[in-house]
């Protein structure tokens, strides 16, 4: 059977701008000639985020939409479980797997480009700040300073061969990649608390073997109509801790 994409979307009080987010990818996966299923995963937002996806799902029918709404927030890592456990079961060794933030700050016809680095023979693809060719606006210069340090720390901590950036969600990953992962059972995949679970995902998968490779990204994050989620010292504060024990 040929090759499916799945595609996790966290959103927690994104607004407007998951709607926007889906408006491109309706756009872009008809063209890729591959089955697809996004699997939206609302974080129990408290604004007018479930209006935008309801919406998006009448509108944009073609996506294969499935939104399924946490009871109470439970993070990053909560939403990233939950996704996980929806594909546990499902997920196929040839079909492969998208996950990114779900604020429209990154622009998913990247993917193409992904697509054909696995064709290349890649495992895992990771849209990365670190590229020549990348490029970041409007974000402030201590977020910057404050990314690039952890990238830094992760790089001389881990030394994944291929990855400079660990912690940017948006990936893509061979199903192959992420089965041994769901086989160790849910629905806890991921323990890391807050946004370091991104990493942590990284970290779990990265067996002896794993191809991975980046591909350069521009960031735009003045496409996010909200507030960042974030909490920066919190994250600096549980990167540290992470890297102490040795990660995941």
């Amino acid at each position: 059977m040929p090759p499916k994409l799945y595609v996790i979307l966290p959103v927690y009080n994104e607004g407007q701008s998951i709607h926007g987010l889906l408006a491109v990818y309706a756009r872009l996966l008809p063209g890729l000639s591959l089955g697809h299923q996004v699997l939206v995963i609302d974080d129990h937002s408290q604004d007018d985020s479930p209006y935008w996806i309801d919406r998006a799902a009448r509108e944009f029918e073609a996506l294969n939409l499935t939104c399924l709404r946490h009871p109470a927030n439970q993070g990053l890592h909560g939403v990233l479980n939950t996704g996980l456990g929806l594909l546990a079961g499902v997920l196929r060794p040839q079909d492969l797997l998208v996950t990114m933030d779900g604020d429209n700050t990154h622009n998913p016809h990247l993917i193409k480009e992904m697509l054909a680095k696995v064709e290349q023979g890649a495992d895992v693809v990771i849209a990365s700040r670190y590229c020549e060719a990348s490029r970041i606006s409007g974000l402030s210069r201590a977020r910057v300073v404050l990314s690039w340090g952890a990238g830094l720390l992760y790089r001389l901590r881990w030394r994944i061969p291929g990855v400079k950036d660990y912690t940017c969600l948006f990936r893509l990953y061979r199903g192959e990649a992420v089965l041994p992962l769901l086989r160790e059972g849910g629905p806890v995949y991921l323990r890391e608390q807050g946004f370091t679970c991104s990493s942590e995902l990284l970290r779990r998968l990265a067996a002896p073997g794993l191809v991975c490779v980046e591909v350069p990204m521009i960031l735009r994050y003045a496409n996010k109509l909200g507030a960042s989620n974030m909490k920066v010292l919190g994250t600096v504060m549980k990167t540290l801790r992470m890297l102490a024990r040795g990660g995941a």
